[in-house]
């Protein structure tokens, strides 16, 4: 095994020997490599939406692509209006002028609709009529105080466009589903009926509205909205395309924030570590070479920014300069004492190549484990991760040889500062090694004892997926989302898609009049966390028919329970020329949609709302209708048992994967698992500390065990491998604790420190879920490091049987 062991030094000195000279070759390769990575990196774009967490084959997105496709869109713009003078002229012509400037200034819209022309349905003898609300105003005169009570006795107005104090009105603004290249061409040939033609040029070329398409809509709505704005008329925003617009914009910035944060911790560390201008440039180079060439494969391979890679440059700034630090220090140490640059960089590579190797490889294997994952978010961050940990390790052992031949570099020798400096931190390492060398047991009792009290509030736990919570308390789109929630009782839909599998089969009395018990039961429903607010299907548009059919009286607000008066009613409905039939029933009135409104709540507290309610219209119809719960609601709630079940797998298997590498490195089965010890306790801490103060898991602090996972491992692959070939070679594990302190010790510890403050750098996110994320895993690293300096030794004292003897100098140290 040694054998083979200076087998691999000599030749990662030889390659690095060769790399020097060639210099110029190499650096001209990896300019033009870098150049084809940065070529692709304005190409990247952002998308947070629910829909981009899940694989585009999971069974919850294809069902809502199905529902887009049918009956349209569930996600809405909405703007509230509150005024105390609503019902007045002047009031609807500042409101006609504002949706006519939306309508005018604001791209991708389908419709905007308000009091001014919400649906009015009514009758006149035995004609249907249905047309606008406001229907010929402002040309006409309008007795504001007769519509005042003409909608708020519309219960289809009612937390739709008007509150129940009759203080607040709002605007919705449906966007577009889809964005064809050809939508300007098929417009202008409207006038030709080619119907069949087109519609199949649609199908090949129709997408859904991309991010940046929803971005640039609500940008324009943003706009207006400031433009119009005033005390009377007070307005404020919201809407799932809102939220995910403000959700893009900030993971952006936060992106770019952290990444200069980090950049800057980075340096200073450098900075301080090696006091030269090239320790800092060089490394530098290296690890931002990492970072833009991971994010130019983001570029090349067409894959979006998510929630969950919002934190991969800082993270690639953080891992990668490791692999430059451990090479560089003995580097500059061979130059101090007079080696060539040539000499001095073999020697180190030689010495460090195989140890950045291992460690760079367990890493990457812990971030693969999110590969397996079942959002396709967490299998984008495992991947691309890992990609650049391997990518760091890449250039620092290919690039680095040659840009040391380049940059200048001059001997100096150590001065007393230096010397003292390495005195007192000599000295704090002896200390901390005869610590765990001769009160081993003590430090295993105690860690048992936090691993238990860890444990136990483990239990505490709770998942949530907040995305409101996720912004600031301060924040205007935040407390908008509240306004709105309060005054129309919520703007988040939950669709119920009930497809009988027969043609006309929603004709039926019986089938109409389960959709009217399970709305009085939906509409009883109400907790402290979730508040249904608005429930609107098709029923509601065949009991104004039918009040409008019978001379408009009150009491026929109701449903005919005649099959041929339900079908002819809707055929009337369609020739009075409404085309608000099409996104609630399918062309053949085999299904139908029931569209659920509720205030913005947890993802969790939603699944339990929409099990519930899937269940209850299960029961309700039988083997009479197939029941679907679908809408981006939904998938917010999908994403919780897709990310729970995905992080169980990823915590095992990096598990397995990293205690199998270890047990390959030490070839000792025994040290290999003793040695995944100090790897899990700073996990399980930090856990067991979110636990007790109540801190919850989300999509993002999910990961913090994995990437923790090998984040720390590589410390513990440093001080197990040196400790275990200085034990062999002396046999005495307390000078092999002690030589591995002083050899490795001091990179640990600096390693350590910078890995914790680049990702505490993170808690200056605006992002609630960012701000957990860097804290907890910034915490778990200086656990982490806890455990290596006091555990992981204390550990190997045990295993090779030499704690008695530590047990004997304690006594002795007492007396």
């Amino acid at each position: 095994m040694a054998g083979v062991k200076d087998q691999i030094e000599r030749g990662f000195e030889q390659l690095a020997r060769t790399l020097y000279t060639h210099r110029l070759k190499v650096l001209v390769f990896f300019c033009v490599l870098l150049g084809a990575f940065f070529y692709k990196i304005p190409s990247i774009t952002v998308d947070t939406s629910a829909e981009a967490l899940l694989d585009e084959h999971d069974k919850s997105r294809i069902e809502y692509d199905r529902f887009r496709d049918q009956f349209g869109q569930d996600r809405f713009v909405v703007i509230t209006i509150t005024s105390d003078h609503i019902f007045t002229q002047s009031f609807f012509e500042r409101l006609h002028t504002f949706q006519a400037a939306l309508e005018e200034r604001v791209p991708y819209v389908k419709e905007v609709t308000s009091l001014i022309n919400a649906r009015h349905t009514w009758g006149d003898s035995d004609e249907l009529i249905v047309e606008d609300l406001l229907e010929g105003w402002p040309d006409r005169t309008v007795d504001f105080e007769v519509l005042r009570n003409q909608v708020m006795a519309n219960p289809a107005y009612l937390h739709q466009f008007i509150s129940t104090d009759g203080r607040t009105t709002s605007v919705i603004i449906e966007p577009d589903v889809y964005h064809t290249e050809q939508m300007d061409v098929l417009e202008a040939f409207d006038s030709f009926d080619e119907e069949i033609f087109v519609g199949e040029e649609e199908t090949q070329q129709k997408r859904y509205l991309s991010d940046m398409e929803n971005e640039v809509l609500v940008e324009a709505v943003r706009e207006v909205v400031a433009a119009y704005h005033a005390p009377d008329f007070s307005l404020a925003l919201a809407g799932g395309p809102v939220v995910l617009e403000v959700f893009n914009d900030y993971t952006m910035l936060d992106l770019k924030k952290c990444f200069l944060l980090s950049f800057v911790v980075i340096l200073v560390f450098l900075w301080l570590l090696f006091r030269r201008v090239s320790g800092v440039v060089l490394p530098s180079i290296v690890v931002q070479g990492a970072t833009f060439s991971t994010l130019g494969l983001l570029g090349w391979f067409g894959v979006p920014i998510k929630m969950t890679t919002t934190v991969l440059p800082a993270f690639l700034l953080c891992v990668g300069v490791a692999d430059s630090v451990h090479i560089l220090a003995l580097f500059y140490k061979e130059v101090d004492r007079g080696e060539s640059r040539k000499d001095a960089i073999g020697h180190a590579v030689g010495h460090s190549g195989l140890a950045v190797v291992l460690t760079s490889l367990t890493t990457a294997a812990a971030l693969l484990s999110f590969s397996f994952a079942e959002l396709t978010a967490l299998g984008d961050l495992g991947l691309f991760a890992a990609a650049g940990v391997l990518l760091a390790l890449f250039y620092t052992l290919f690039m680095l040889p040659a840009l040391v031949a380049v940059v200048p570099v001059r001997p100096r020798s150590a001065g007393r500062q230096k010397q003292g400096r390495s005195l007192v931190m000599d000295r704090v390492l002896l200390r901390t090694a005869n610590i765990s060398i001769r009160h081993p047991l003590k430090i295993i009792g105690i860690s048992l004892v936090l691993f238990a009290v860890s444990f136990y509030y483990m239990f505490d736990l709770r998942y949530s997926d907040y995305v409101v919570g996720f912004f600031p308390e301060s924040m205007a789109v935040r407390k908008d989302i509240a306004t709105i929630d309060k005054q129309l009782n919520g703007s988040l839909q939950l669709e119920v898609i009930i497809d009988t599998g027969r043609e006309n089969g929603v004709y039926e009395p019986r089938f109409l009049n389960r959709i009217d018990n399970a709305t009085h039961y939906l509409s009883q429903h109400e907790t402290p966390e979730i508040v249904v607010g608005k429930i609107y299907s098709l029923n509601d548009l065949l009991k104004e028919i039918h009040q409008a059919l019978n001379e408009n009286r009150p009491e026929f607000y109701a449903i005919s329970q005649d099959y041929n008066t339900i079908a002819q009613e809707l055929l009337l409905f369609e020739n009075a020329g409404s085309d608000d039939l099409e996104p609630i029933v399918d062309s053949l009135f085999s299904k139908t949609r029931v569209s659920i409104k509720t205030n913005w709540v947890d993802s969790v507290v939603l699944n339990d709302f929409m099990q519930e309610t899937k269940h209850y219209f299960t029961t309700l119809f039988g083997d009479s209708a197939r029941i679907t719960i679908t809408g981006m609601s939904a998938l917010m709630a999908r994403t919780i048992s897709a990310a729970l079940n995905s992080m169980v797998k990823s915590y095992a298997l990096a598990f397995g994967v990293i205690a199998i590498m270890m047990m390959l490195l030490v070839w000792d089965i025994k040290t290999g698992l003793f040695s995944m010890i100090p790897n899990i306790f700073p996990i399980f801490l930090s856990l067991g500390i979110m636990g007790f103060f109540d801190v919850p898991l989300d999509m993002t602090s999910l990961m913090i065990a994995s990437i923790a996972m090998g984040l720390v491992v590589d410390d513990t692959v440093h001080f197990v491998y040196n400790f275990r070939k200085y034990y062999l070679r002396t046999g005495d594990a307390h000078e092999a604790v002690r030589a591995t302190f002083m050899g490795v010790g001091r990179a640990l510890l600096i390693t350590s420190v910078v890995l914790a403050f680049g990702f505490f750098v993170l808690m200056a996110a605006t992002l609630n879920h960012i701000v957990r994320f860097g804290f907890f895993t910034g915490l778990t690293i200086l656990f982490a490091l806890l455990a290596d300096f006091l555990l992981a030794p204390a550990l190997m004292i045990v295993i090779t049987g030499s704690h008695k003897r530590s047990s004997s100098a304690a006594a002795m140290d007492s007396r």
